[in-house]
């Protein structure tokens, strides 16, 4: 009874005006749970219970009030339905495949009618028509994108890396708000000159690509924060970058201070609202059908075909968090960087990162991990790689 009349009373401060309806505004872990309040659904993370998931159901188009959509590691997904342009408030769209599966998407013409996005993270998961996914869209990369993803005109961060890209996509050039951008893990050779006429962007990040150098326009640009780290990228490369565009603040991945990542010496262990969080790391070749490790490795050969740096965290607080991995072989290159957004919701949560190993490229030695939450380096571990 009692409950009934404070539902009302509630009811009728929010019919008034005098409550906010936004104060009823809920995140949910469940598409289901989601779909059954979907006015009060502000913030969706559909994850490991949802993985079975092949179509995100039409009804989706009801969840009106939706601000952020978050699909971890979409196994069975196979796209997204054309009424997810009906979220006309959404701010912030993120679909990663966090190196746990190979799916790629094709997104829905409809992606256009999405005009209050402002972040849109894409990080393994475009498909281009006809290309196997992993291998290298060769002169295809505007495919993967519809044509109506120009008309993203609000949009100020955007992530495709690890999609395969051997050239930026154009239709980047209409997001002139645009301040973030990041390309990383894709074998890109050359930043085309349009990027120099994005006259907002701050950070430009192509880590794990083969750019070794920027067009001539860059030289007017001023502010601009660049990323940049890869097999290929000479010292005499680094120095002529610098001499080049001396207005461009750079960051080469010998730095260890890529721009998306903060951090300090000796390794912190503070994240934002965590004290000293509490974790376990193991280095294992495979998992098994529950995502555990099927090993503990104490060395790794070359030989091997996979690496995987799982970590299992205890007590973290209950809120997201921006999760970054970075692999340096024994040689000190930045050999794989990973990126995702993770919730937990239990008092233990796993977070995996995999590398496939290139015995011919790679370099034996002491390869470093670092895993760094909310922009705060977490872990900072090494394991001895051998090349026999």
């Amino acid at each position: 009874m009692l409950k009934t009349i404070l539902t009302y009373i509630v009811l009728s401060l929010v019919s008034f005006g005098i409550i906010s309806p936004e104060l009823q505004a809920q995140s949910y872990d469940s598409l289901k749970a989601a779909l059954a309040s979907p006015r009060k659904a502000t913030g969706l993370i559909i994850r490991e219970k949802d993985a079975r998931l092949k179509k995100l159901p039409p009804d989706i188009k009801k969840l009106g009030n939706l601000r952020s959509l978050q699909i971890s590691c979409p196994a069975q997904l196979e796209g997204l339905p054309p009424e997810i342009g009906s979220l006309s408030r959404l701010e912030r769209l993120v679909i990663d495949n966090n190196d746990k599966c190979q799916t790629r998407l094709i997104l829905p013409e409809t992606i256009g009618k999405l005009k209050n996005l402002k972040v849109l993270r894409l990080h393994g998961t475009l498909e281009v028509p006809g290309i196997e996914p992993g291998k290298a869209a060769k002169g295809r990369a505007d495919e993967s994108l519809p044509k109506s993803f120009s008309q993203l005109n609000n949009l100020q961060e955007l992530d495709l890396g690890h999609n395969g890209l051997t050239e930026v996509p154009p239709k980047i050039a209409a997001f002139e708000k645009l301040e973030k951008l990041m390309l990383d893990d894709n074998p890109l050779t050359d930043v085309p000159p349009f990027m120099a006429k994005l006259k907002k962007l701050k950070e430009l990040s192509l880590n794990a690509t083969r750019v070794t150098t920027l067009p001539k326009e860059f030289t007017a640009v001023r502010g601009l924060k660049v990323a940049m780290s890869g097999k290929t990228l000479t010292l005499q490369d680094q120095v002529k970058l610098r001499t080049d565009f001396p207005h461009i603040t750079f960051n080469f991945g010998e730095n260890r201070a890529e721009t998306p990542v903060k951090t300090t010496a000796p390794p912190a262990k503070k994240v934002t609202a965590v004290q000293e969080p509490n974790y376990r790391i193991i280095f294992t070749t495979g998992l098994n059908e529950n995502n555990e490790p099927t090993n503990n490795l104490t060395e790794l050969s070359l030989d091997e075909k996979i690496v995987y740096i799982y970590v299992t965290w205890y007590s973290l607080p209950r809120e997201t968090y921006q999760y970054v991995c970075k692999i340096y072989d024994g040689a000190g290159d930045l050999v794989r960087l990973a990126t995702m957004d993770f919730t937990p919701s239990d008092e233990s949560h796993y977070t995996f990162s995999s590398y496939q190993i290139r015995k011919l490229l790679d370099k034996p030695g002491a390869w470093k991990f670092e895993i760094y939450l909310n922009g705060v380096r977490v872990v900072d571990k090494s394991l001895k790689v051998v090349s026999n």
